[in-house]
């Protein structure tokens, strides 16, 4: 649970981040005037790829960090048995 957590508040920060990028390029530099909703569903996409990135990230982390402890714990074992 904590960890969804943290995703959705990446995504969250990231989607603010993203719309003040692109809002603040839209209005003061390119003076396109780019509709609002498109820009917020930019951002959104953009937030939702990198909150899932950061998910298959952390899960291949769990998974390395489960067959390192998996492995240390079986090296652990063969040397309690040899006499």
């Amino acid at each position: 649970m904590k960890k969804a957590a943290l995703f959705a508040l990446y995504a969250v920060l990231l989607f603010a981040l993203v719309f003040g990028i692109l809002y603040g390029g839209e209005t003061w530099v390119f003076h396109k005037g780019k509709p609002v909703g498109s820009i917020l569903v930019e951002s959104g996409v953009a937030a939702a790829v990198f909150t899932i990135f950061l998910a298959m990230v952390d899960h291949r982390s769990e998974m390395r960090d489960e067959r390192w402890k998996r492995e240390r714990e079986e090296r652990r074992n063969r040397l309690d048995r040899k006499p």
